[in-house]
């Protein structure tokens, strides 16, 4: 699983392969929680009488406060050098909004939910990101074998999600959140304390701007940005636009199904097209599918070329992320990799990728899939920063 034949202990007795482990550990039970929320979550706010309107603050709301509270979260753990207590206070937060609908009134508990989980939530998995990619530098982990659980669980937790769903009705979908969240709460236990073992090497605030300064952690920043942000009307009108389509429920869920799996395989057999390609090679592949798919998905596919170019899901979301991931690992230090992987999420699924989501609406209320077209212009901007980006790294 890890990738690595040195198995020495390296946290007191804990050996780089178990280490593998319990962060392939962690990426799962994360994952189940966002599996839920991603596809449940708005139909629990509309069965609690949330207008369409109101449902769409409630789950932009993270978007949002991505760009300060990450920040702010993964800046804790590296100058604190204690990232898994940080975590653990994240996924307290995040059980404490679940179980507030329950345990006070109903307009208090969806202030609570909307607050905590725009706060808390958004930054578990990027400081999770930061153990993982300290098992790169040190140990030389495979990344995309312990990241590809996440997705995995992704999908069970939609499947398991959509069968409780169906026999127990809205209410289930909090409890399912609930339940997920007490998990990664006790998976927490598993994870090192902090990133380096028994040294404590803390951040300082003024390594920030060295950070910033680092001639391309920025240029990646922005080139990952722009090609995962173009997959804002995907992410939240692709089910609407298929069902316009006259596609059945069913064969929607398959096509979302394909895009994970091949979001897994990316993850998987990574090893050797990074080898081949780097980081930096991986992002401009990924920023090159996503326009190709972009475009090809404004002309309204049919069924087969839709699953064909749902393949490409590993290569937009899958490659990027990992050419990202691999980067950040040969550029950051150790000290800074939470602070680092917090500033990715804010830019890659922050502001920027809320406000795309609030613009999506009217795109697809006046063009329909030709909606796609405009995420194409943002993928071929990350083309071009990609492309600057590795010419860079050369």
């Amino acid at each position: 699983m890890d990738g690595t034949a040195d198995d020495t202990p390296v946290h007191g007795t804990l050996t780089p392969s178990a280490l593998a482990a319990r962060v392939s550990v962690f990426y799962g039970a994360s994952f189940l929680i966002s599996g839920i929320y991603a596809p449940f979550f708005g139909i629990w706010l509309e069965s609690q009488g949330l207008s369409p309107t109101l449902t769409g603050v409630v789950l932009s709301l993270p978007m949002f406060a991505r760009m300060v509270a990450g920040p702010l979260f993964t800046y804790w753990a590296d100058s604190s050098a204690r990232h898994r207590l940080v975590v653990q206070a994240l996924v307290v937060l995040t059980l404490i909004g679940f179980l507030a609908p329950h345990l006070t009134g109903l307009t208090t508990g969806l202030i609570a939910i909307a607050v905590l989980n725009a706060i808390a939530m958004p930054s578990i998995i990027p400081i999770g990101e930061s153990f993982a990619i300290a098992g790169v530098q040190r140990f030389g982990l495979d990344y995309g074998r312990m990241r590809m659980w996440g997705s995995i669980l992704f999908v069970v937790a939609n499947l398991v999600g959509g069968v409780v769903l169906a026999h127990f009705g809205a209410p289930s979908i909090l409890w399912m959140m609930t339940f997920a969240a007490l998990l990664t709460l006790a998976v927490t236990l598993l994870l090192p304390g902090n990133l380096a073992g028994g040294e404590r090497a803390r951040m300082q605030f003024s390594e920030i701007g060295g950070l910033l300064r680092k001639p391309r952690f920025v240029p990646l920043l922005g080139a990952c940005a722009a090609v995962q942000c173009s997959h804002g009307f995907f992410n939240t009108f692709a089910t609407l636009a298929w069902r316009d389509q006259g596609l059945s429920p069913g064969v929607i869920g398959m096509l979302w199904a394909t895009a994970v799996v091949s979001e897994v395989v990316m993850f998987a057999f990574a090893r050797r097209p990074l080898a081949r390609l780097g980081g930096s090679g991986l992002i401009v592949l990924g920023a090159s599918a996503a326009l190709f798919r972009w475009i090809a998905y404004g002309f309204g596919l049919p069924l087969p070329l839709l699953f064909a170019f749902q393949a490409l899901h590993g290569l937009t979301y899958g490659a990027t992320h990992m050419g990202a991931m691999h980067e950040m690992a040969q550029q950051i230090p150790m000290k800074l990799s939470a602070t680092a992987q917090g500033l990715y999420a804010a830019t890659t699924g922050g502001i920027i990728t809320g406000l795309i989501v609030i613009a999506c609406g009217p795109l697809y209320a006046h063009f329909g899939s030709g909606a796609y077209w405009a995420m194409a212009v943002i993928a071929a901007l990350g083309l071009v920063l990609a492309i600057r980006f590795r010419r860079m790294g050369r």
